[in-house]
This record gives structure tokens, sequence and C-alpha cells, in this order.
């Protein structure tokens, strides 16, 4: 199964998401080395870190947690 890493930004805020080999080792390492950049894994499931990293979202990396960041309602056209 593919792993998936989310670049950090400033303030914690998530940059993109990327998918990787199943087969590769330290996959935060190796993104750092291959991007450059602070990477953080991230589950479609949702099953740690409090959900599935998305563009614009933060990392909290205290409490090891992306958080949804709410967007503004947009009235339709």
């Amino acid at each position: 199964m593919n792993q998936h890493f989310a670049e950090i930004g400033a303030g914690g805020v998530v940059l993109r998401v990327i998918v990787i080999g199943a087969d590769v080792e330290n996959g935060d390492e190796y993104c750092s080395s291959m991007f450059g950049g602070l990477w953080v894994k991230t589950d479609p499931a949702g099953a740690f870190r409090g959900k599935f990293a998305a563009r614009g979202d933060v990392y909290d990396a205290q409490s090891d947690t992306f958080i949804p960041v709410a967007l503004p309602d947009v009235e339709p056209a």
C-alpha cells in the first residue's frame, strides 16, 4: 500500500500531499531529501493525526494532529 506525506510550511500550514511507494523506508526523510522541507505522514483513512491532511490544513506538532481550516461560506452564483 502506498504512503502519503504532507509538506508542512510556515505556521504549520499543509502545502501539499504526495504519494510515495510502500517500499520506501523513512518516508519523511526521503521526501525531505527529494523535495526539501518538512514532511509528515498522513493516512487517507484518518487512522492517525486526527484526519487525512489536505492543502490548507494546519499541522499542530504539539498535539501531532492535522487541524482543518474552516472555509468561508460562499454564496452560489
